[in-house]
């Protein structure tokens, strides 16, 4: 159908009983499958066409085999939006020239146009023409050169302050264009500096170990060990004290029987502890105002029997970076450096 032609809805093709005379065999009613998927429609806008199929999967057989009944392909309307109107692309009108880039001596200007319509539907496309159009403009030479006064450019924003808590200092920059031909030099800084404070530092806070856990079930019941940790509840600050102690212990546990000849408690089969050695120690947490650091060593045989027991820990920890960080110090100008050479030859 056109744009104003009208869709077709309806079966395009269809089946019928026929030949229908009796048979012999075993009667098998007809079988239609399902229909598949509807087709792309034929137009996008203004009405089109779709159809889909289906097929005969089982003829009908016999004397009462009820024969299919029914189209195999349908047809129905789609994308019945009517379209859009179609318009040709517009270019739209030139912009201004800009300045131009210099006073004499040759320079160069600028305009600019872009598409005020785009085209749609059938419509014609704009032709292939610039965007950016380009002249030359005041081409007589400079009879002087073109003086120009010392400009600075706007300062930065603040950086962040040099301390963390406590006082510090921030300071922002700014850039200058220097003069030209004789034109007017700058005066002033080329940098900012103030004080500032983040926050208040917090009170010195010494390292705590936590309590002790409960001791832990025996390894053995004639002659074993037990053992019982802790862990640092609360680290120092940079001004308090580190932690220096154990965290881990261990203990006999059901000893055995005193031997009236040694004096030991033994147990048939005994066998003494044995600890591996201790690691290296691990990094120190801080490198100056007091830190932590530490070394662990693991049961590699468990007493048993009366065995010797394990004595010390398995886990350390020790003071560390425990030289005092450098004071606060105030900010100090260095000196001036030697003025650089002059910007021009005359008139400053």
């Amino acid at each position: 159908p056109n744009d104003c032609g009208r869709t077709i809805e309806g079966a395009a093709e269809e089946s019928h009983a026929c030949d229908s005379k009796q048979c012999a065999s075993k009667s098998v009613d007809c079988q239609l499958s399902e229909w598949g998927r509807w087709t792309e429609c034929t137009a996008s806008c203004g009405g089109g066409q779709q159809t889909r199929e289906r097929n005969v999967t089982v003829p009908a057989q016999g004397r009462t085999g009820r024969p299919c009944e029914g189209s195999l392909v349908e047809a129905q309307g789609c994308r019945m939006a009517p379209c859009e109107p179609s318009r040709d692309c517009i270019w739209g009108d030139w912009q201004p020239w800009s300045h131009c880039t210099a006073p004499c001596g040759g320079g160069e200007q600028r305009r600019h146009r872009r598409v005020l319509q785009e085209a749609r539907g059938l419509g014609q496309l704009c032709d292939p023409h610039r965007t950016v159009e380009l002249q030359p403009c005041n081409p007589k030479p400079c009879t002087k050169r073109l003086v120009r006064d010392c400009e600075w450019a706007d300062w930065s924003d603040w950086a962040g302050c040099s301390t963390t808590c406590g006082g510090g200092v921030t300071f922002r920059a700014r850039k200058m264009m220097d003069a030209e031909n004789g034109g007017r030099a700058c005066s002033g800084d080329f940098q900012q500096f103030q004080p500032c404070k983040a926050r208040e530092c917090p009170a010195p806070k010494p390292c705590r170990f936590g309590d002790w856990h409960q001791w832990s079930a025996c390894s053995d019941p004639c002659g074993g060990v037990t053992s019982r940790a802790r862990s640092i509840a609360d680290y120092s600050n940079d001004q308090g004290a580190p932690c220096d102690g154990e965290l881990e212990q261990l203990h006999s546990c059901n000893v055995g029987n005193l031997s009236n000849v040694t004096g030991l408690y033994t147990c048939p089969g005994a066998r003494d502890c044995e600890l591996s050695e201790w690691s290296a120690w691990t990094e120190c947490s801080r490198d100056c105002g007091g830190g932590q650091r530490f070394q662990q060593r693991r049961v590699l045989t468990a007493p048993r029997r009366g065995g010797a027991p394990c004595t010390g820990t398995t886990r350390r920890v020790e003071a560390c970076g425990t030289t005092r960080c450098a004071p606060p110090r105030d900010c100090r100008w260095a000196a001036w450096g030697p003025w650089s050479a002059c910007s021009s030859l005359c008139n400053g």
